[in-house]
């Protein structure tokens, strides 16, 4: 899934492994754990849920770790056995693992081993030009998906727990806001989501006073530093 900052790709992979079930499901923040191949493959392994069968020995370099990574992506599997979902989001962060011995393409290699695993992935970037280069000899198997903006409609059933799932809200009031909001926000599920805080903050389904209350907030912010 390909978008820019604030399009929504966090959330959605969030969303996907609500939907999936956490014990089906990992979501790998790549971009906050891709320090050294090392670290990285302790850090995935560490926070899944799903077994790691791949000996008691630590690996010895770099090349070892991400071998054991796509080991682990490739043999993974599901409390039933069947075949698991792995979220990374901002995959192409991996990139940095290239300047470790023995990994001069670790993007290629990345992507021969989860098209010849069982399991299913789904990756996310906010450098597209970069992926469309990558994915260009890629196996049928990868889809790329641009991340449109939210419609109007999804933007208000994102508001929803901001304002106790429009209760005591109109259906033309609660329509109004949902267009408010994508016209001031530009569809940006980031923004959608601090601009519905702020209203939540404010109590009311103000986006413009909300926003301008954040504005003032931030301007006071600042001048005292």
């Amino acid at each position: 899934m390909l978008g820019g900052c604030g399009t929504g790709r966090t959330w959605l992979l969030q969303r996907l492994q609500e939907r999936a079930g956490r014990g089906a499901a990992q979501y790998i923040d790549v971009e906050r754990c891709a320090t050294t191949p090392e670290r990285f493959l302790q850090s995935v392994i560490t926070a899944s849920p799903f077994p790691w069968h791949h000996g008691e020995q630590a690996p010895g370099n770099a090349r070892e770790a991400f071998d054991a990574l796509l080991a682990f992506f490739g043999s993974a599997r599901g409390p039933g056995g069947e075949a698991c979902t792995f979220l990374l989001d901002e995959v192409l962060e991996l990139r940095t693992f290239e300047s470790f011995p023995g990994l001069r393409h670790v993007l290629r290699d990345l992507l021969q081993g989860l098209a010849e695993s069982p399991n299913r992935f789904v990756l996310t970037t906010r450098y597209v030009a970069r992926a469309h280069r990558l994915l260009r000899d890629a196996t049928s198997r990868f889809e790329v998906m641009h991340l449109p903006a939210l419609p109007a409609s999804e933007i208000t059933d994102l508001l929803a727990p901001s304002f106790n799932n429009y209760e005591q809200m109109a259906t033309d009031d609660r329509d109004f806001l949902g267009r408010a909001v994508q016209a001031l926000t530009d569809g940006r599920a980031t923004y959608v989501r601090a601009l519905g805080d702020a209203m939540a903050d404010l109590g009311a389904a103000d986006p413009i006073s909300a926003l301008t209350a954040h504005k003032n907030v931030r301007t006071e912010g600042a001048e005292k530093k």
